[in-house]
């Protein structure tokens, strides 16, 4: 009895560790990102977000997503799943630490003075006012 208690002990253990060492490594190779300033176009089409890669990695999962939420008029605005954002940007780039993704503003939900989250996969950045 007391060898099967040390054998489950040892495969939980291992378990955790292993879960721990899987978790640590997603961590290491998650990016970071900073919004530095979110931009309504002159005509109020769309919406450009530009960002600051603070450190190269993944950002987005498969189900992630960009956003943008106006937190007065709780209005969501989607913008592009994480297929079409692997195109637009490039975390991995160390050249170009910097870029821009356009948002469609359909229906014009979004305006200058509008204070909104953006979300970016698992990013988000909370109370931040429209140029």
């Amino acid at each position: 009895m007391d060898m099967l208690a040390i054998g489950v002990g040892v495969i939980g253990l291992s378990a955790v560790l292993f879960i721990a060492y899987r978790w640590s490594k997603m961590l290491s190779e998650r990016g970071m990102i900073e919004i530095t300033r979110v931009e309504l176009s002159d005509d109020g089409s769309a919406v450009d977000i530009t960002y600051l890669v603070k450190k190269p990695g993944r950002i987005l999962d498969r189900r992630g997503k960009v956003y943008l939420l106006d937190e007065m008029r709780a209005k969501k605005v989607n913008a592009i799943s994480a297929s079409e954002l692997g195109e637009v940007i490039d975390i991995n780039s160390r050249r170009d630490p910097s870029g821009s993704i356009r948002v469609p503003n359909k229906y014009k939900l979004v305006r200058k003075g509008s204070v909104v989250t953006v979300g970016i996969g698992d990013y988000r950045r909370e109370d931040l006012i429209v140029v």
